[in-house]
Parts: C-alpha cells; sequence; structure tokens
C-alpha cells in the first residue's frame, strides 16, 4: 500500500489519540475520521522536525508518509492494546519512529561520504544561557547579520562533532521543546540517561566550541 501525503493545517479534533487508534483498529465507521485527524495533527511538526535532522524537505516527507502510513497500520494493533490499557503514548512512539528513520537516512548519507548537520532552536526551561543562545540565533526571528551568521557557524561546526546520541538528545530538548520524559518515552530510555546525555552534549558542544563560552556568559 502507498500513501501520498501533503501538508495539512491541523483543525480542532473530535478524537483523543487513543480514541482513534481505537476506532482505527476496530475499523468502525469512524475509522477514516479518526486517521484523518490524527494525520492532520502530527504532520506538521513531525516533517518540521524531520527536516531539521535529515536537511532535506523531500526526504524528510518521505519519511514521515511512511511513519504516519506504513509504520502506523503495521503497528495499530499494538497502539490500540496500549490505548486499550490506558498507557497509549502516540506522541512519543511518532517521534521514536521517526527519529529512527531519519538517523537510518544520515546514516546511510555518512556512509557515502556526507556530512551530518545540524542546528538547533532552543525553548528549553532548564538552562536558560544555552537556550537563549540557541533560540537568538537559530530562531525563527533570527537576526540575519554577518556576526549571527558566524555564531550559527560556529554551533553547527561544533554540533558535528557530537556523537549521533548528544545531537539527538539536543535536537529533541532544544529543537522540539520536549520534556525530559517526552524525550525518555521518545528515545525508550530512563529520565537519568537523558539528563546524563545532555550534560555531557553540553560539555562536548563547548569543548568543540571554545568561544561559546563568551556568549553564554553574555
Amino acid at each position: 500500500m502507498s500513501y501520498t501525503f501533503q501538508t495539512y493545517t491541523p483543525l480542532e479534533r473530535r478524537f483523543s489519540d487513543s480514541q482513534a487508534v481505537l476506532a482505527i483498529a476496530k475499523q468502525t465507521p469512524e475509522s477514516n475520521s479518526a486517521y484523518t485527524e490524527i494525520f492532520k495533527h502530527y504532520y506538521d511538526p513531525l516533517l518540521t522536525y524531520a527536516i531539521k535532522i535529515v536537511k532535506d524537505r523531500q526526504e524528510a516527507e518521505d519519511i514521515i508518509s511512511t511513519v504516519l502510513g506504513e509504520k502506523f497500520y503495521a503497528n495499530k494493533d499494538k497502539l490500540a492494546e496500549s490505548a486499550g490499557s490506558g498507557d497509549l503514548k502516540l506522541r512519543a512512539w511518532l517521534y521514536r519512529v521517526t527519529t529512527n528513520l531519519c538517523f537510518n537516512v544520515v546514516r546511510d548519507r555518512k556512509r557515502r561520504g556526507g556530512l551530518l548537520v545540524r542546528r538547533v532552536g532552543a525553548q528549553g526551561e532548564e538552562d536558560r544561557a544555552f537556550s537563549a543562545i540557541f533560540s537568538r540565533y537559530f530562531g525563527t526571528n533570527a537576526p540575519e547579520t554577518v556576526y549571527a551568521r558566524q555564531v550559527q557557524e560556529t554551533v553547527t561546526d561544533a554540533m558535528t562533532d557530537l556523537s549521533e546520541l548528544h545531537q539527538e538528545v539536543l535536537q529533541l530538548r532544544y529543537g522540539e521543546d520536549l520534556s525530559y520524559q517526552e524525550i525518555a518515552d521518545t528515545l525508550g530510555i530512563k529520565i537519568g540517561t537523558v539528563m546524563s546525555r545532555l550534560n555531557r552534549a553540553k560539555i562536548q558542544l563547548l569543548e568543540s566550541a571554545p568561544d561559546l563560552e563568551q556568549l553564554l556568559a553574555a
């Protein structure tokens, strides 16, 4: 089965995630409406997230088509089981599958000699200094100045020196503004591991770009 998708504007929801998944799995008369609602609700944020990782809109669209199509339907019964028991965390599951597919693309690209480049936009709460830097220079309203571009290049180059695990956790925390619990659910790890990876990622980032210390202190 193939799926062709385009970008949609989310609508007001009639179903919760659990209600929608159960309707789809049981193929009730509302299953089509339930799936359309899930698709419209999650497509744009997942696409934006995927683009930040793979740096290519077409590849990102293909990934999200796979996530919301093939992967979702292949796992609908398991998702429905979680929904029935009250344990469904659909958002975390979708981000986890998207993350895995995105990094498969990145790893394939690196094996072909490509360079992994990831930029982060931050709105985190626990580390205001890091959040301010990433938000200031990578956010929607980032200044278009020579200095700002130099900062962007410095951070981007430093990010490429990090391991994929550390790039991943920084992206989820600062790029997608996920909570520690949401990151843990997305990656299937403990909150303590999330915190440890974030701390180590920040240390390595500063080691790769010592000039960032001056920006963080500003």
